[in-house]
């Protein structure tokens, strides 16, 4: 199994709204101070790089899903509060068996403290 964890992209890069792109126009037809500036009263929330992970726990590999020879990647949005510890865990994965046991697993993880409430997006790999 390996853990990876990715960074979500800014708002800004995948806005669709009339609202955004006009942001956008304004954005790139202005100062770099203007970009600053909007980065920095925007409620972005913290990435994975601010917060190192202090304790992993592995996911327990469900027997039924070895014995049916089920495998795949389940990503796991995790939430994590200031003190570093997992508030809350969202499975995406297409197998519940596998998304379950990555979910618990993920919940007794323990992150170092930082500033505000970080959102993790964390992959994990179910492999026989």
């Amino acid at each position: 199994m390996t853990f990876t964890q990715q960074i979500p992209s800014s708002p800004l890069a995948t806005a669709t709204s009339p609202k955004r792109s006009m942001l956008q126009r304004v954005v790139s037809s202005r100062s770099p101070y203007v970009a600053l500036a909007l980065l920095l009263i925007s409620p972005l929330p913290l990435h994975a790089d601010d917060r190192a992970v202090v304790r992993k726990v592995a996911p327990v590999y469900p027997e039924m899903a070895k014995r049916m020879h089920i495998t795949g990647s389940v990503r796991v949005l995790t939430t994590v509060d200031a003190s570093g510890e997992v508030v809350k865990v969202e499975g995406q994965g297409s197998n519940k068996i596998l998304s379950g046991a990555a979910e618990d697993a993920v919940k007794h993880w323990k992150f170092a403290p930082g500033d505000g409430t970080a959102t993790v997006t964390i992959q994990i790999d179910f492999n026989i």
